[in-house]
């Protein structure tokens, strides 16, 4: 047991609040209850960073909230697509599988190709036949994006602007709004839940993923 019992878990609905209630739950009552931890702990305060009610902002941090709504897209992929690794297969391309299944599910435009004449430009910045390793936008966002920000605070080929309502591919890079970014992993992480609660089966891989974070959790 990893986490000792009295360590504080996060609000739930039920009331429980440490690692030991939670273990005590139902199963159902530990899905909720991961559900308002990442929601309290993670979405409410990054939130803070982001475009509040009023329009204003709090702190003008566009690439801490990029960074963090990456966290945000992987938690999701651990959540809902996470997979055990087969014999033989690579543990670190199955985890990006989920990161890359969660992207789609933010934008479904992140999972389409990159345009040709896009490719071309991709190539001319980073060598012939560079484009073959980021061949959809969500690889491009892993790779480029999420990957050497979380390794150096640098984005190699996703640039961060407010001029734009969405992103777009521009000189073989991924232009984007991290604001709207952040409000689309938002969107994702509601809709992804409202879909689970409304009944999994017991084949279903939503339901295996989920089981598996929560034994990551409260092990």
């Amino acid at each position: 047991m990893p986490v000792p019992d009295a360590v504080i878990f996060g609000p739930s609905p039920s009331g429980a609040n440490t690692y030991g209630d939670i273990r005590k739950l139902s199963e159902a009552d530990q899905f909720l209850a991961i559900r308002d931890r990442v929601g309290t702990f993670f979405n409410a305060q990054v939130s803070e960073l982001s475009v509040q009610a009023d329009g204003k902002k709090k702190v003008y941090s566009p690439f801490p909230l990029f960074l963090l709504t990456c966290v945000g897209i992987e938690t999701l992929g651990h959540l809902f697509f996470a997979r055990k690794a087969k014999e033989g297969e690579n543990g670190d391309e199955v985890k990006r599988e989920a990161f890359l299944s969660a992207c789609a599910k933010v934008h479904q435009k992140f999972s389409r190709g990159l345009p040709e004449d896009q490719k071309v430009a991709f190539d001319a910045l980073w060598g012939e036949g560079e484009h073959q390793k980021n061949k959809t936008v969500s690889l491009l966002l892993y790779r480029l994006g999420r990957h050497t920000m979380a390794h150096g605070y640098q984005s190699r080929g996703v640039y961060l602007t407010e001029e734009h309502d969405d992103f777009e591919m521009i000189n073989g890079g991924l232009v984007l709004n991290p604001y709207k970014f952040w409000c689309s992993y938002l969107s994702a992480y509601e809709k992804l839940w409202n879909d689970f609660l409304k009944g999994v089966q017991d084949n279903d891989p939503r339901l295996a993923a989920m089981r598996m974070y929560r034994d990551t959790l409260l092990r």
